[in-house]
């Protein structure tokens, strides 16, 4: 991933685009969720959704990065954060970067 990138793109825009909420309940969005830092994860899959975050979120596709920080990539955590029940940091990846058999020795070695 590509984690100092951030993007224009808004927290409630995710929400509005993946029809989790109505334009007329942005109004009740609490703050932390409406100020949720977008950022760019990489070139592939841009329309990918991935959120990095500390372990105090856990869920049964919440991935294990290091000893507090965990990956999930599924709408429970959107919802959760939209909701104000999401983790205490965090931030959502938008894409990823990633690389075919032998691509990246090729690029390494040029």
């Amino acid at each position: 991933f590509v984690l100092n990138r951030p993007q224009r793109l808004t927290f409630p825009d995710v929400l509005l685009h993946l029809q989790l909420l109505d334009p007329d309940e942005l109004i009740r969005l609490p703050s932390a969720a409406r100020e949720f830092q977008i950022q760019a994860g990489g070139p592939v899959e841009t329309g990918r959704g991935f959120v990095l975050h500390s372990d105090d979120y856990l869920s049964d596709s919440s991935i294990p990065v290091s000893d507090d920080i965990c990956l999930t990539a599924t709408l429970d955590i959107v919802k959760a954060i939209s909701r104000g029940e999401g983790p205490l940091k965090a931030t959502m990846l938008l894409g990823y970067a990633g690389w075919g058999p032998g691509q990246l020795e090729n690029e390494i070695s040029s």
